[in-house]
């Protein structure tokens, strides 16, 4: 035994040993727990807990076959990892009415684990009956299904009301869930940034990782009252990474990769986003992706990239979605398809991916990837990416108005205006030299002087826009050729 229990821990532990050598179950699982935690005075022995667990739970005791079962389930105290065993444990726990034991198997219905079929339906049962005993967990698991909308409509009131019970007990995932409803003003609550922040503080300072890593992004971001503070931030990220948090593994590879708050390093960046990534989180293995595609610290590798990207894009990450349509557009690591690269242009389109639906308007224009040309099409998809300020979009849009193309009307003003965008969004305002104000109101009456220091190196539906842009002003205001020039310098 320890030498730091006080006297009454060692007492209650003595009792407990007494009742247990006599055979009495709840003291045999109560002690098992004491060897568990290392209470009274116990060194912490996983081993000598599953033996009593075993002890009380061949005894019917329905709180140990719980216990046991999660032995089992994380092959614990030298047992055999045995996600049956443990599910025929639970079952039997459950049976007599014990709440963490149906609670367990409720998990093992709804995620198809133990040997039993998936049945949300049948999970939600038993959430339910625990949950209206008052059990936190199962109340937490009710509300996440109903948040889903799975084994039950979804519906956000119900889910508020069961994260609510599970809180109010101190739950901290239910914190958590209800921090995440106050941040996005969900089942009729007011957007609240500053209550989610009480909330997910509340459920890190158990430990809870997901509210941690939540708490370290409004850190970083400064929200919910907080001040913005990177070293915090990856200071509360660390500490959910080092645990196996994927989420935090990804966000503190984008401060080592941005050198925020920690030092910039490539490495650490790197290896963070690898440990993210082979847990399956989609957008560590976006950003793997381009790490690969572009050779930034690693040897560019086709493959590799094409890989990763590949992991992502079918978990429906649009980013790497539209970069996978990008590498069989191309034909990088992949013979070049132009069918395949649609395909994954529309899953990422589908999801109003600005850069994917500018580029189906240009396969319509085009006709590539088996489509037929079509104008109208072209002028559509240009439309969406334009409506959420894609530059590109903006400035084929235009064109489109300047030209009358695809059933859209002969429109100089709309062209100009929208070409303007474009020039401003890609140029910056500090290469838009000499430009009255009176153009930018009103397209039709000013005069303007453009300067660009890349010329040679601006992309043609850029330089397109711009030509326009001196044109138009030319023809509305007849000004002299100095006036309009375009400098390539």
């Amino acid at each position: 035994m320890s030498d730091t229990a006080n006297e009454s821990d060692r007492e209650t532990v003595r009792l407990c040993q007494i009742a247990a050598d006599e055979g009495d179950a709840t003291a045999q699982n109560n002690l098992a727990v004491f060897h568990q935690l290392g209470f009274g005075g116990l060194l912490k022995d996983d081993c000598e807990a599953s033996r009593l667990f075993k002890l009380a739970a061949d005894q019917g005791n329905a709180l140990a076959q719980a216990n046991l079962g999660l032995f089992y389930e994380r092959g614990r105290g030298g047992l055999p990892k045995d996600e049956h065993e443990a599910a025929r444990l639970y079952s039997l726990s459950a049976g007599q009415g014990n709440l963490t034991g149906r609670n367990n198997i409720a998990v093992y219905y709804q995620q198809g684990r133990g040997g039993l079929p998936k049945d949300e339906h049948e999970a939600a049962r038993l959430y339910r009956l625990s949950a209206d005993q008052g059990d936190a967990c199962a109340q937490c698991n009710l509300g996440r299904l109903y948040d889903a909308g799975r084994g039950v409509p979804q519906d956000d009131t119900a889910a508020l009301g069961w994260y609510r019970k599970a809180a109010d007990r101190g739950y901290a995932g239910a914190q958590c869930n209800l921090g995440l409803f106050y941040e996005r003003g969900r089942g009729g609550l007011p957007k609240d940034e500053h209550e989610a922040a009480r909330l997910y503080t509340l459920s890190a300072n158990q430990g809870n990782l997901t509210a941690r890593n939540n708490i370290a992004v409004y850190y970083q971001q400064g929200r919910g009252g907080l001040p913005r503070d990177d070293h915090a931030a990856a200071r509360l990220y660390r500490l959910s990474a080092v645990e196996g948090d994927a989420p935090a593994q990804y966000n503190l590879g984008r401060l080592y990769a941005a050198g925020k708050g920690v030092p910039q390093d490539d490495a650490a960046a790197l290896s963070w986003y690898r440990k993210a990534a082979e847990q399956g989180y989609a957008a560590a293995q976006c950003d793997l992706g381009v790490i690969y595609d572009e050779g930034r610290g690693v040897p560019q590798d086709d493959a590799v990239a094409l890989g990763w990207y590949r992991r992502a894009a079918e978990q429906g990450h649009a980013n790497a979605q539209f970069y996978l349509a990008g590498m069989f557009d191309k034909g990088q690591g992949v013979p070049q398809d132009y069918s395949e690269a649609l395909s994954w242009l529309r899953k990422a389109a589908d999801q109003r991916h600005a850069g994917a639906q500018f580029n189906i308007g240009v396969f319509y224009e085009k006709g590539f990837g088996g489509l037929p040309k079509d104008e109208h099409e072209a002028a559509r998809f240009y439309k969406l990416a334009a409506d959420q300020g894609h530059s590109y979009g903006q400035a084929k849009l235009g064109y489109f108005y300047e030209r009358g193309l695809g059933g859209l009307p002969k429109d100089d003003h709309e062209a100009a205006r929208l070409s303007w965008t474009t020039v401003e969004l890609q140029c910056g305002r500090t290469c838009l030299r000499n430009t009255p104000s009176t153009f930018r109101q009103a397209p039709t009456l000013g005069m303007i002087s453009i300067s660009i220091k890349r010329w040679n190196t601006a992309p043609k539906v850029l330089t397109d826009r711009i030509i326009f842009l001196s044109r138009l002003s030319m023809r509305r205001s007849r000004p002299s050729v100095a006036a309009w020039r375009i400098s390539r310098a």
